[in-house]
């Protein structure tokens, strides 16, 4: 088995890691639990990273009407999602 230093070494270079059984032990006898939240965090953290984020294209688009000052946006739109706004603070 590795010892503390070369485990922590490893982990600094691979960054951490965790498995399915959520409990991990060192050879000194400590144990670390990782709570179901934290896994589901990482889970999400994961997922997100792979994500592409945004249409590079249509932000391009978007830019450019507003540079041009083209860019409109229809009143209701607006008073739309400032209601919806609203209701989710009351």
């Amino acid at each position: 088995m590795s010892s503390p230093d070369a485990l922590a070494s490893s982990a600094a270079r691979t960054g951490p890691s965790f498995s399915p059984d959520a409990s991990l032990s060192a050879s000194g006898g400590e144990a670390v639990t990782v709570s179901a939240q934290a896994r589901m965090t990482t889970q999400l953290l994961e997922s997100a990273r792979g994500a592409s984020g945004s249409d590079a294209v249509r932000v391009q688009q978007l830019r450019g009407a507003m540079a041009s000052g083209s860019y409109t946006v229809p009143a209701q739109d607006v008073a739309r999602s400032m209601i919806a706004a609203m209701k989710e603070t009351l």
